[in-house]
């Protein structure tokens, strides 16, 4: 069984974790914003509003302002990792891909750039249900950056099985997930929780959207269960797969509840709450098998060495 610990300074490996955790914190703060109709509690930017910096003691300003206070936490945290990363090149180097460790948390930086500017188009669009949906998306994308930034500080101490499902497996159900997540910000841009009165919506008909999501989860669960078969001789494989599955049931079972009577705030956060846990689930299972394929082609390597340093020695010998 392949058994990896995190390699790198210990403020790069906190500062790493922290950055993954705020960035699926923002996701629930924002889900918040939206679903206590706080979308225009403040209607400036940065500022909450032209006359006041900060929020007055009013409930949608202070949601409002408090989610982009945590965003710029979530900036710091990037900007502070990518400096810990340059301060100990050296030592990152020895054990780590350093350029790939260093690339992907930049490429958060500028994610988490990208996200503020249109977190201030969202502002001025009056929540415009697409622009909202991308603001979303966004966050899905940093995510899994940051499960692929975390993974690289990950150092095999040994080997052996591959415990992680199939790679084609696992990338057939991370992109079936992904357009569930795409159908599921449809519905969200369709439904009745817009944010704010004043915001449109997407003009969709919501029943035939949500039919659309809903098939697209059933595919999911279809091809994860079949993967479980597949996987049948991969005792921990499965376990994973069958963790993943019921992750998908308990979100299905929601979202027809929601759907069902009337599509209420708490029932959207859970659904919304628990399809960004399950993406990171996910991501991190595509990045243990990918470990668990470095590892084994590192082994062949050492072995086919050895092997030659082997048939060396008997030639002398």
């Amino acid at each position: 069984m392949t058994r990896a610990t995190l390699g790198g300074t210990s403020r790069v490996q906190l500062w790493q974790r922290i950055l993954l955790v705020v960035l699926v914190l923002i996701v629930f703060t924002g889900a918040a914003v939206r679903l206590t109709a706080s979308g225009l509690g403040c209607e400036d930017w940065p500022g909450c509003s032209q006359d006041s910096f900060v929020p007055e003691a009013d409930f949608h300003g202070l949601i409002e302002f408090g989610n982009r206070l945590l965003s710029g936490f979530v900036l710091i945290a990037s900007l502070v990792v990518t400096g810990l990363i340059i301060r100990d090149r050296k030592p990152l180097e020895r054990d780590l891909n350093y350029s790939k460790l260093a690339n992907l948390n930049i490429a958060i930086v500028f994610g988490v750039i990208t996200q503020a500017i249109v977190g201030l188009l969202t502002v001025r669009s009056v929540l415009d249900p697409r622009i909202v949906g991308i603001h979303f998306l966004l966050s899905i994308v940093l995510i899994d950056l940051g499960v692929r930034a975390l993974h690289e500080l990950r150092v095999s101490n040994s080997a052996g099985v591959i415990i992680a499902p199939r790679p084609k497996f696992i990338n057939v159900v991370k992109t079936l997930l992904a357009v569930a997540i795409v159908l599921g910000v449809v519905v969200t841009g369709s439904g009745p929780n817009s944010g704010d009165t004043r915001a449109t919506r997407l003009g969709f008909d919501l029943t035939e959207v949500t039919r659309i999501h809903s098939v697209s989860v059933w595919l999911l669960i279809g091809f994860t269960l079949v993967a479980i078969y597949l996987n049948r001789s991969n005792i921990q494989a499965q376990k994973q797969l069958f963790g993943f599955s019921a992750l998908l049931v308990s979100q299905g079972a929601i979202g027809y509840t929601q759907f069902a009577i009337g599509v209420p705030p708490a029932l959207v956060f859970a659904h919304v709450a628990l399809a960004t846990l399950i993406w990171t689930y996910v991501s991190q299972i595509s990045m243990r098998n990918t470990s668990a394929d470095r590892t084994l082609i590192d082994l062949r390597s050492t072995a086919t060495t050895n092997d030659s340093a082997a048939k060396i020695t008997g030639i002398r010998g």
